[in-house]
Formats: C-alpha cells, sequence, structure tokens
C-alpha cells in the first residue's frame, strides 16, 4: 500500500517547490532505512548539501541556492 503526501523536492533550475508523492521515493536506495540526521550534522552530494540544525532541516541545490527549510512549526521553500 502507497501512502500519499506532501513533500518538497529541489532540483537544478528554480526554485523549491512542495510536491504530492506517494511510497519510499527520497532513499539512498539500499535495502535498509536511512538513519535521520542528527542535530549538528550534514550530508553533501551530487551538487546538494542539507543541514541538521535545531531550528530545522535545509537542503539547498549548491549551484542556485534555491532549497528549502523544514521544521515542527514551519516549512519554507526559496
Amino acid at each position: 500500500m502507497i501512502s500519499w503526501g506532501n513533500g518538497i523536492r529541489v532540483t537544478n533550475e528554480g526554485a523549491a517547490e512542495f510536491m504530492c508523492s506517494g511510497g519510499a521515493v527520497y532513499t539512498s536506495g539500499g535495502e535498509t532505512v536511512d538513519p535521520p540526521l542528527e542535530v549538528g550534522q550534514q550530508i553533501v552530494g551530487d551538487g546538494y548539501t542539507c543541514i541538521s540544525a535545531a531550528d530545522g532541516i535545509s537542503c539547498n541545490n549548491d549551484e542556485t541556492g534555491h532549497g528549502f527549510r523544514i521544521a515542527a512549526d514551519s516549512n519554507e521553500t526559496f
């Protein structure tokens, strides 16, 4: 069964945008679930950087600067 919900994506063109997606769309592709980023950690790859902070997680396209921030009380795209 696929559960549908909202997500945010950022590509190589334009600002990040909200989207509707279903299933396990964004994973490393491995057989195990990726662990969440702990506060203070970051992950960098394929031209994107995601950083976990006490006030939320932000992911940016390194070239364009576009991205998003998600937090318990708000979501932002830029």
